[in-house]
């Protein structure tokens, strides 16, 4: 079940990083289908399916908000280190 969570949150860090919000709503429509079935093929009672299902789905949108975080961060870094790069480049003047 560990591993299913573990799983759940990488996949939300890559949907944050490269994706907008409707994915999330597609990723996690899908994750829950999928821990479902697999919780109904692995014989696991149902509390523990639904708790690996909830577990699945927090890592997932928890790991979202990190991916967004972490793309928004490196996209203002990289703005400002071209800004002052353009700082630098001196100006050609005619004469």
């Amino acid at each position: 079940m560990i591993w299913v969570i573990a799983g759940s949150g990488l996949v939300g860090l890559l949907v944050g990083c490269r994706y907008a919000a409707p994915a999330l709503l597609a990723a996690s429509a899908l994750a829950a289908a999928a821990v479902t079935a697999l919780g109904l093929l692995a014989g696991w009672p149902l509390v523990r399916t639904v708790v690996a299902v909830a577990g699945s789905l927090i890592a997932l949108q928890g790991c979202y908000l990190a991916g967004v975080g972490l793309t928004y961060v490196l996209a203002r870094k990289s703005r400002r280190a071209n800004s002052r790069d353009k700082a630098r480049v001196p100006v050609p003047r005619g004469g």
